[in-house]
């Protein structure tokens, strides 16, 4: 009896005469009796054999399949006409083991399920839409449950041997774990005689869950003699440019510290105020990109320190209060790792070194029968989140200026004075840097405005653009880049206005509604004759695009 993991063949011989002999009939019968495969009119006259199976693109010897359908249990030899007694024949049959073959399944209720990638599958099939010749029964091939995680990719890859005169088509489909076919196209389908080397597409789980697909690969016409499937996790090929660059030596890089108001930000931790604290390191040749991000968080220990080196580091005021006691002054544990955070930098890293101190670090406060973080005594769980949360900020700073102002309410339309409007603005604890100014776009606005930015304190212009109002959208900001970035100074008041001439462009009264982001305050309206004097008493809604800080356009966080 014949197994998946057998071959066999025949060699038929006869020792007859001109007149005396027969033609043979040879078939392969499966467990059931039926034929699998048949071979007619071998004439065995005169001396002479014949192996079995002999026709192409049928293999010799006969490989075995995962459907017992395939799997020869009897071979039959029959004399047909003509015939001529006596007829004498001799045969001889012939098994060989091929260990590991055919171990899918033949069904999805029976499909085995692949175990940790990389897998590998040998096996041989026949015609899964015609049966073979002289045969009753169609091959349905083989079957393999895959169980991928969330979003986990995966290919196949490996080779199929078929006739070396007759074409073959191997084939790969993947079905859902309802066992519905996913695409009408292949999966993988080759088409060539002798062997071929297939490598399919990457297959990705669109689940959130982890899921069970199948995979069944089968012949779509004539034998497949035998085939080699891999399959393997697909993972992505890195970008050359995302290979970590050599740290030793380079230039002196650029560095700047953020820290962004104490806040409850339930992300981190529920109850506590916890701050945006760090200080960012970059190369001072900031052209090329994406960078690689390294990100550092300093230990957990008191956030207050008294006396001069060797400093006394033994209160924890600050974690709490935001502020150390008189004498005091807080322990900046993220400066420790600027020696490398600046060697790193040099050598094309962006490199953040974090501040845990406010609600985290040195808050020893969980004691048995009180203890505020229950899950998370020590607070190990926050720090995580702390980080996540310092990723997040610096990815969104990486995304590009962004508007401060975003009108809501459209006021007036004016075109009775030649004055510049506008607003004063005071920027918040943070530094701004300002890409472009602009002007709110009403209809029918065809001329081109100054806009200017001036610093209160002394009226001295920072920056100016010109703006062609042509082609705006109604309602919304027009804007035109700086030559140059300027940067604001934290808790300074600034003024944005717009030259208009009276009965040209209209643009909206001091009754317009605005609101403007956190990064600034809108304080009120301005105006000026002649843009060197300023008036705080009539004003015009302006706009300017900002970003938190430190340029790191180009930056890409990893």
């Amino acid at each position: 009896m014949m197994s998946p993991c057998h071959t066999v063949a025949a060699t038929i011989s006869w020792a007859n005469g001109l007149n005396n002999g027969s033609n043979l009939r040879v078939t392969f019968l499966d467990y059931s009796g039926q034929p699998i495969y048949s071979e007619a009119s071998i004439s065995a006259f005169l001396p002479g054999s014949s192996n079995f199976p002999s026709w192409s693109p049928y293999p010799n010897p006969w490989r075995g399949s995962r459907s017992a359908l395939f799997n020869a249990v009897s071979i039959k030899i029959e004399t047909i006409y003509p015939f001529g007694d006596p007829c004498d024949i001799s045969y001889t049959v012939n098994f060989t083991q091929r260990p590991d073959y055919n171990i899918g399944g033949d069904t999805f209720a029976n499909a085995p399920l692949v175990p940790p990638f990389p897998a590998t599958y040998f096996g041989s099939m026949y015609d899964g839409r015609t049966p073979p010749m002289g045969g009753v029964s169609i091959d349905p091939g083989q079957y393999y449950k895959v169980r991928l995680k969330c979003k986990q990719a995966m290919y196949i890859y490996g080779s199929a041997t078929v006739s070396s005169n007759v074409s073959s088509n191997f084939r790969v489909d993947i079905y859902d774990s309802n066992q519905q076919l996913l695409s009408p196209s292949p999966w993988i389908m080759t088409g060539s005689m002798g062997t071929t080397n297939f490598t399919s597409t990457p297959f990705v789980n669109p689940n959130s869950t982890d899921t069970d697909f199948y995979i069944r690969a089968w012949s779509y016409n004539w034998p497949i003699y035998d085939f080699m499937l891999n399959i393997d996790e697909y993972v992505a090929p890195t970008p050359p440019n995302s290979v970590a660059p050599d740290a030793t030596g380079g230039t002196t890089p650029n560095s700047e510290e953020f820290h962004l108001p104490a806040s409850i930000d339930p992300d981190v931790l529920t109850g506590r105020a916890t701050e945006l604290y760090a200080k960012v390191y970059w190369p001072a040749n900031f052209s090329g990109g994406p960078y690689p991000l390294v990100a550092f968080l300093h230990g957990n220990h008191a956030t207050c320190g008294t006396g001069s080196p060797p400093r006394l580091d033994n209160d924890s005021s600050y974690t709490l209060t935001g502020a150390c006691p008189p004498g005091y002054t807080e322990v900046k544990s993220h400066l420790g790792f600027e020696y490398l955070a600046t060697q790193l930098a040099s050598q094309g890293y962006i490199v953040t070194s974090i501040n845990a101190n406010r609600g985290i670090t040195g808050a020893d406060d969980c004691v048995p029968g009180n203890c505020p973080y229950p899950d998370d005594p020590v607070y190990i769980f926050a720090r995580g989140r702390l980080v996540l949360k310092h990723l997040e900020t610096l990815n969104k700073w990486n995304s590009g200026p962004t508007a401060l102002i975003t009108p809501t309410t459209l006021g007036t339309l004016r075109r009775n004075s030649s004055a510049r409007f506008g607003m004063k603005i005071t920027v918040g604890p943070q530094p701004v840097t300002v890409y472009s100014l602009g002007r709110i776009f009403v209809s029918g606005n065809t001329g081109t405005h100054t806009v200017k930015l001036v610093r209160a304190s002394d009226s001295a212009t920072l920056a100016s653009v010109s703006i062609p109002m042509s082609g705006g959208t109604a309602g919304q900001f027009k804007y035109a880049n700086l030559a140059t970035p300027i940067r604001l100074a934290a808790n300074t008041s600034y003024y944005v206005a717009s030259q208009e001439v009276k009965n040209g462009d209209y643009w909206y009264d001091s009754n317009t509604v605005v609101t403007s982001t956190s990064v600034a305050t809108v304080n009120g309206l301005v105006t000026s004759t002649n843009g060197t004097s300023w008036c705080e008493c009539s004003w015009r809604a302006l706009a300017l695009r900002q970003r938190w800080g430190r340029r790191l356009s180009g930056w890409r966080s990893r």
